[in-house]
């Protein structure tokens, strides 16, 4: 769970925010992708590093009435 203070920090691109939340975040998605798509280490770590180059651009358009982990 993330506050909406940081949220909008994302949201406004803050560097600092950005790497508390790849620092909170990236263990528990390497998990998720080893255990439920039985992939490689590297392609796993492949993904993770997709998502979050993406990741900086999709959160510019977060809905705030929506749930920020749905939209993760």
């Amino acid at each position: 769970n993330f506050e909406k203070e940081f949220i909008e920090k994302l949201v406004k691109q803050d560097q600092r925010a950005f790497n508390e939340f790849y620092l909170k975040t990236v263990d528990m998605f390497f998990r998720y992708i080893q255990s439920n798509f039985f992939l490689s280490k590297e392609a796993s770590e492949d993904i993770i590093s997709d998502f979050y180059v993406k990741w900086r651009t999709v959160v510019k358009k977060y809905d705030f009435n929506q749930s920020f982990s749905a939209f993760v």
